[in-house]
């Protein structure tokens, strides 16, 4: 199901590569798992440095989220 976001409603970074199925909702699950050991890392790092998301990828979504 595909949602509609206002201009000012950000979707969140796990739903945008869910949605554009970059990610399964496994993958997601395993990079959540991942970032609670490393509080300190942020999604996106986590995904690349895992191997599960592409700095282009990242960088999509980043680019399309700003403000």
């Amino acid at each position: 199901m595909h949602r509609e976001f206002s201009k000012t409603e950000k979707e969140f970074i796990g739903e945008f590569f869910l949605r554009l199925e970059i990610l399964t909702a496994d993958e997601i699950e395993k990079i959540l798992h991942w970032q609670k050991k490393m509080p300190n890392r942020l999604f996106g790092e986590v995904g690349v440095e895992k191997g599960l998301l592409t700095d282009e990828e990242l960088n999509r979504f980043l680019e399309e989220n700003r403000n």
